[in-house]
């Protein structure tokens, strides 16, 4: 009787577990975060984007990150590539 209810539970057990995705889901080479984030600086509020395939609740988390990053978050990303840029090419030079 015990191994039959220890099955049962860990059965159970196996269909309520939630299976997770380890890397995101990418539609024309970006994540839902990244195309969310181009709308974002678009100037669009969370109940205006289109379908990103994700859970509203996601996008508001989303929403929330990018106010509190700041809208120069595409400045950086892009000063970022151009001091890595300038370093790969010093180091180029030096060999």
């Amino acid at each position: 009787m015990y191994r039959l209810w220890t099955f049962l539970a860990r059965f159970f057990n196996e269909l309520a577990r939630k299976s997770r995705r380890g890397k995101p889901i990418l539609t024309d080479g970006r994540s839902a975060r990244q195309r969310a984030f181009l709308y974002f600086m678009q100037g669009l509020r969370p109940r205006e984007l289109p379908p990103l395939g994700v859970a509203k609740a996601t996008i508001y988390r989303h929403h929330q990150a990018f106010k509190h990053r700041g809208q120069d978050l595409e400045f950086r990303v892009t000063q970022q590539h151009s001091i890595i840029k300038q370093e790969i090419s010093f180091s180029l030079d030096m060999s």
